[in-house]
């Protein structure tokens, strides 16, 4: 008898476990579901907000890129990226610091376009002049330097926050070819965020030799889901596999959107060596970019004939020489009167009168 009561406690005890977890993982898989469906509704429209935001963003990025050399953690190159847009006017401007730059004969480079052109520059080196690469008359037809391209990767540049390896997180959720196997919050520094497990392996692979990838994202939620962290494997065009992971830091402007301030890269080769890129952003928000900013003129060089950009207006040169001119005359005119009520005090001072006979 009693064994049989402890059969029963026994059977009775798997049951409650059998309903226990079952309960647990229907909760489980509705939460699954809920945080799938607000990253399939709620992310791409989120998505297009900031990247309407990042439209309006200025700013430069600081890079340092760190190599493993013989055991030793060093520096391998240093350059700066500065953007400014406004609508279809663009600036990308690059200096390159070394000791390794990727172009050993050219010390800086500027794409830039505006309203009426667009054009290459270049410099050998700090101290020499800005030479003329590249000069497109009619920027809006002709796409021979890769304008309309680089005005896009201006605007990447400026999501970056959205951006895992060359590629924008909202571009590769619409690909066919993106799998998303699954998603689940997931806490860090005390906030709920949103794990997100993904390959992608897109047809375009050969031509432009991006790797495939397979890893997880984390994205914020409460703020436009852009990326707090991932980590993936790159599978690239000649075989080789790196382990790639990033970590962004970012601040609320006054609207609430995210504005990067730093973001880290580690790459684990294949071969066993480990890299680092360590950028940090001075991004703003800024509206009016006037287009002259977008210039040759604004680069030391004249404008193309005929195309000419106008250039911010002279006027406040006058107020200025005005100013000038009424603090000197207010000047002069105080010294007049100064000098003259001396000279009333000096002829009514005892034994300079004239004497009366």
């Amino acid at each position: 008898m009693a064994r049989i009561e402890k059969k029963q406690k026994h059977l009775g005890f798997i049951l409650l476990v059998f309903v226990i977890g079952s309960v647990s993982n229907k909760a489980f898989c509705q939460e699954h579901r809920t945080w799938e469906e607000r990253f399939l509704t709620q992310a791409p429209e989120k998505w297009r907000e900031y990247r309407a935001f990042a439209g309006r963003l200025q700013g430069v990025r600081k890079e340092i890129k760190f190599n493993t050399i013989a055991g030793k953690r060093v520096v391998w190159n240093q350059f700066d990226i500065e953007i400014k847009q406004r609508g279809g006017w663009m600036l990308y401007l690059t200096h390159e610091f070394g000791p390794h730059p990727g172009n050993a004969d050219e010390f800086a480079r500027a794409t830039v376009a505006n309203s009426r052109y667009a054009f290459v520059l270049s410099k050998r080196t700090s101290e020499s002049d800005w030479l003329v690469r590249a000069l497109d008359l009619d920027p809006g037809k002709n796409t021979q330097f890769g304008f309309p391209y680089t005005r896009e990767y201006v605007l990447d540049e400026a999501s970056i926050l959205l951006r895992i390896w060359n590629r924008t997180i909202p571009v590769m959720a619409k690909e066919k070819d993106f799998v998303l196997k699954q998603i689940r919050p997931e806490k860090r520094d005390g906030r709920e965020l949103v794990r997100v497990d993904f390959s992608h392996r897109p047809n375009r692979h050969v031509v432009e030799q991006d790797p495939f990838m397979e890893g997880w994202l984390v994205l914020d939620p409460d703020h436009y889901w852009v990326v707090k962290a991932a980590q993936y494997t790159g599978e690239f065009i000649d075989g080789t596999k790196d382990v790639i992971t990033l970590e962004t830091s970012y601040d609320l402007n006054g609207d609430g959107f995210p504005v990067p301030t730093q973001r880290t890269t580690r790459y684990k080769l294949e071969s066993g060596r480990e890299d680092e890129e360590v950028g940090t952003y001075d991004f703003r928000k800024q509206e009016e970019v006037p287009e002259h900013e977008f210039s040759l003129s604004a680069f030391g060089l004249p404008e193309p004939k005929g195309k000419e950009i106008a250039q911010p207006s002279r006027w406040y040169l006058w107020f200025i020489g005005a100013g000038v001119a009424c603090l000197a005359l207010g000047v002069y005119l105080t010294h007049l009167v100064r000098r003259r009520r001396a000279n009333l005090i000096q002829t009514t001072r005892p034994g300079l009168r004239e004497s009366v006979p």
